[in-house]
Parts: structure tokens; sequence; C-alpha cells
């Protein structure tokens, strides 16, 4: 029974990052096909129906959000799979399962939590949206400084001080982070927030 076990954990684990790869290179539909098997073959795991979800967004839209409810629901013991699955309930609109995610993460956490910065990134992203700016800036914050080099982390603190009129501020955090991340994409995107930032505010004197 103990080897059974074993095996059937390694497949799971096997299956979770074929389905990342796939993904990953925009295989969709092998994709599809590879997390719609698996979801029946694991049906306790909330890492299938994570995924699955990304999927659905281009196959069957309007069922994401119930796999990611799902998702939320297995894994409700489990902090890595709230955080992952809070911000993708945030980006599409749902603030108050976002902030269940972020909720139950609670007390099941300490200082050295792998996803700490994106949990910060995450409370601060629910209280922004609730108006609860101070501690929406405090979270905001402590992500950015957590993890610099990320360019998620330091996009959403520009955009949070751009949005408020803090335009030097939300230009020091750019800057900032272009001395921080790797990829040319990332700094790509951080450019391009810079000049909008900018134009938007030459528009107004």
């Amino acid at each position: 029974m103990r080897f059974t076990r074993r095996n059937k954990d390694q497949e799971l684990a096997a299956t979770v990052e074929r389905g990342r790869v796939l993904i990953a290179e925009e295989r969709n539909r092998e994709a599809l096909e590879l997390l719609e098997k698996a979801a029946q073959d694991f049906p306790r795991s909330p890492e299938i129906p994570l995924l699955l979800a990304t999927v659905y967004r281009e196959f069957r839209p309007d069922e994401a959000s119930a796999l990611l409810a799902r998702a939320a629901a297995l894994g409700a013991d489990d902090p890595v799979i709230q955080v992952m699955v809070g911000h993708r309930l945030l980006n599409e609109g749902n603030v108050e399962a976002a902030r269940a995610c972020a909720a139950r993460v609670g007390n099941r956490i300490d200082g050295e939590f792998v996803l700490m910065a994106d949990y910060d990134r995450l409370v601060g992203r629910v209280a922004a949206r609730v108006g609860d700016d101070v501690v929406a800036e405090e979270k905001l914050r402590s992500a950015f400084r957590r993890e610099p080099q990320l360019v998620t982390h330091s996009l959403d603190l520009a955009r949070f001080l751009w949005a408020r009129d803090r335009h030097e501020e939300a230009l020091t955090a750019i800057h900032e982070s272009l001395g921080q991340v790797k990829e040319d994409v990332d700094k790509s995107l951080l450019k391009g927030l810079r000049s909008e930032i900018e134009g938007r505010t030459s528009r107004r004197r």
C-alpha cells in the first residue's frame, strides 16, 4: 500500500510538471487533454484544477472561475495554493474570494514562507481594491523590498502610487526595479509604464 501511494504521488507530480511545461509552451490543446484526464485520476489535487483553469481561459472561459474555486477549496490548508489562487481570482475581479484565500493563509506561515513576497502582494492588492490604502501600501512595498527583481511587485507598487497621483514615487519604484530585473521583457514592461506615467504627467502641466 505504501509503495502504491508513493507511485501515485510521483505520477501526480509528473503530471503537474508536464501540464506546466505544456502551458508554458502554449500547447494548450495537449494541456487540456492531459489535465482533464488528470482531474479524474487525481480528484483531490488542488494543483490540477489550478492549471486547468489557465487552459480553460481559451477553451471554456465561463468555467475557469469554478475551477479556481475548486482549487481553493481542495487546497484550503495549503498556503502556497491559496496565494496562487488568490492572485488569479483577483485578476478575474473576484475580490471577496481572493480575500478569503489570503485569510486562509493566516497563521499558517512565518517569515520563512517561500511565497512571502507574493502573499504580501496579494494582501496589498486586495486592500487596494477595498479602499484600505494604508495596508495596501505597506504590503505592496514589503513585496517590493523582499523581491525587487520580480517585475510584478514593482509594477503593482508603481501602479498603486500612480493611481493616487504620487507620480514621482511611482517613477522612483520603476527606476529602482530597472536596476534589479534581468529579463528584457520585464524591463520593457517597466519602461512602458514609465513612459505612460511621464506622458500623462506632462499633459497635466
